[in-house]
C-alpha cells in the first residue's frame, strides 16, 4: 500500500503595515488675521487619518485677545505666544503651520527652543536681513494698507486684502470678503494692532542658522510678497522651499488640497 504523505500548506506571509502615529498640529495666522480665517484648509487637515489635534493661537490684538495690545517686535509676539502654549501642557510635539507673520513668529520661536515642535511648515514669509524691502512688500501696496487704516469702511478693507492674497475666481473672492467682512465686524482689530504688527513684521530678521526639520512653500504668483523670499529663506538653512503655480499668498484659502497634500508627505518623511 503506497503511503501518501500529506502536504502542508502554509498560510501566506502578511507584511504589517506600517500605521501612521497621530500628530498634533499648531496654526498660526499672519498680518491682521486669526484662527478663523484658515477656513476649509482646517476642516481638510483635521479629516486626515494622522492628524491627533489642532491648536490655533491668536497675536495679541486680533480674534480670541483682540482686547490686548500687540507687541512691536516679532520677539514679544513669541514671548506671550510661548507663555498661552505652555500653559496647553501638551504631550506631544506638534508640527506648527505658519503663514506670513505667523511663520516669522515660528522661526523667532524655534530659534529660542528647537525642542518645542517636531517639524514647521513655513508659508509665503520674509525676513529683513535676507530678503530686500522690495522683495517683502510691494510700497504701492503698502501705500494702500496705510491709505485704508485710515478709513472706518470695513468691508472696503477686507475687499482690499481678499483682492491681494488671492488669485481665485471673482465670484469666489467675493464670498470671502463677506466672510471676512462678517469676521471683522465681529471681533474688531484696532488700528493700532495693525500698526504695531506692521511694525513687528518690517523689522524681523530670520535666524542665520536652523536646524529645526521645515519645509518652505511659497506661491510663485503671489502679489504681496515676492516668493523669493521663501526660497532666499530656504536656501540658507539647505532646506525644501516647494512653488504653488497659481494661488496667492494666502495659500491655505487658494489651494488647501494642495497644502494638505505636502503635509502629508512631510508628515510620512519626518515620521
Amino acid at each position: 500500500m503506497v503511503k501518501v504523505r500529506a502536504l502542508k500548506i502554509r498560510p501566506p506571509k502578511i507584511r504589517a503595515t506600517k500605521m501612521m502615529s497621530k500628530t498634533d498640529f499648531l496654526l498660526l495666522r499672519g498680518l491682521g488675521r486669526d484662527q478663523r480665517h484658515w477656513g476649509e484648509f482646517r476642516e481638510m487637515l483635521n479629516s486626515k487619518e494622522y492628524t491627533g489635534s489642532i491648536y490655533a493661537l491668536d497675536f495679541p490684538g486680533v480674534g480670541t485677545e483682540a482686547d490686548r495690545d500687540s507687541p512691536v517686535s516679532i520677539g514679544g509676539i513669541v514671548d506671550d505666544l510661548e507663555e498661552r502654549f505652555s500653559a496647553l501642557e501638551l504631550k506631544s510635539k506638534p508640527i506648527i503651520v505658519a503663514i506670513s507673520m505667523g511663520a516669522m513668529a515660528a522661526l523667532e520661536w524655534m530659534k529660542r527652543n528647537q525642542e518645542a515642535f517636531s517639524g514647521a511648515i513655513l508659508i509665503n514669509t520674509s525676513a529683513r536681513n535676507l530678503c530686500s524691502l522690495a522683495e517683502r512688500l510691494d510700497l504701492g501696496v503698502l501705500k494702500d494698507i496705510v491709505r485704508l487704516l485710515s478709513v472706518d469702511d470695513l468691508n472696503l478693507r477686507e475687499s482690499f486684502i481678499v483682492n491681494r492674497v488671492s488669485n481665485l475666481d471673482a465670484e469666489t473672492r467675493l464670498r470671502k470678503q463677506a466672510d471676512w467682512t462678517a469676521f471683522a465686524n465681529e471681533i474688531h482689530v484696532k488700528k493700532k494692532t495693525w500698526i504695531y504688527q506692521l511694525l513687528a513684521a518690517t523689522r524681523f530678521k530670520a535666524p542665520l542658522k536652523f536646524n529645526q526639520k521645515c519645509l518652505f512653500l511659497a506661491s510663485e504668483n503671489d502679489r504681496l510678497v515676492n516668493s523669493v523670499c521663501s526660497k532666499k529663506i530656504a536656501a540658507n538653512y539647505g532646506v525644501p522651499c516647494l512653488m504653488h503655480k497659481t494661488a496667492g499668498h494666502d495659500l491655505p484659502m487658494d489651494d488647501p488640497n494642495w497644502l494638505c497634500d505636502r503635509i502629508t508627505d512631510f508628515v510620512k518623511e519626518i515620521s
